[in-house]
């Protein structure tokens, strides 16, 4: 729960109505750590699917609240992060269950960034919570560890993930075995097929609006045949 004295914010007050909005939307997104995807894309998706900003105004809004540092931005193993600052300052997190979904930024906690932060470490102390390895596993889980396609663009599809885990959306292997039949169907476009679902706000993956779909293809043009008589055999 946020807390009210984001209202009183000096740096938030400063900054335009929609970056402020953003930034008080973003936040139960956020893990406990304070930490979210910071593409665009995915940010528009998740927190402001029904707004009329587009993809390069949540950017713009996120270069706002950076500049007056109420985030931070950063990059792990090429994929961009953000982290709110002075998180727990404005939320009252729970005490019976964790959320950690996102690595840490190292480079700000005084490590040596390796790449290979893993994404469940974190501040929060387990053993304080009475936490078990139970309460860590997302409902709904267990399809990520496929083996996945030379074609696919890893990056992509980790960021369809993340996506599903946050809208907490089925990722059983069922579920993600039919998402990778259409993404190879589709494999030329898979890529922009992500992203549109993502900025939509949509649960599932369907065919590109720049590409008719590949169903479509095999039919004739509508009327090319209307007056064709045909033979029954």
């Amino acid at each position: 729960m946020i807390s009210k004295s984001i209202s009183t914010s000096t740096k938030l007050s400063g900054v335009s109505d929609f970056a402020a909005l953003l930034f008080t939307w973003l936040q139960p997104h956020c893990d406990d750590n304070g930490n979210m995807d910071a593409n665009p894309i995915v940010v528009r998706g998740l927190v402001v699917p029904m707004r009329k900003q587009t993809v390069e105004e949540v950017e713009a809004a996120m270069t706002e609240l950076e500049e007056v540092k109420l985030i931070t931005r950063y990059s792990i193993d090429g994929t961009k992060y953000l982290h709110v600052e002075k998180f727990e300052k404005h939320q009252t997190l729970r005490g019976d269950r964790i959320d950690i979904r996102y690595p840490e930024n190292i480079s700000a906690t005084g490590g040596k960034p390796d790449g290979n932060q893993p994404a469940t470490g974190g501040k929060r102390n387990l053993t304080k919570h009475n936490l078990t390895e139970r309460n860590l596993t997302p409902r709904g889980g267990g399809g990520e560890t496929q083996p996945l396609p030379g074609w696919l663009n890893k990056r992509k599809w980790q960021e369809w993930l993340d996506y599903r885990k946050e809208r907490r959306l089925t990722r059983t292997p069922a579920t993600i075995k039919r998402q990778l039949k259409f993404l190879e169907v589709n494999k030329a476009d898979h890529e922009a097929i992500i992203e549109q679902s993502i900025a939509n706000g949509w649960q599932g993956l369907f065919p590109s609006r720049n590409r008719p779909a590949r169903s479509n293809l095999l039919r004739p043009p509508a009327g090319k045949y209307d007056n064709v008589k045909t033979t029954k055999i």
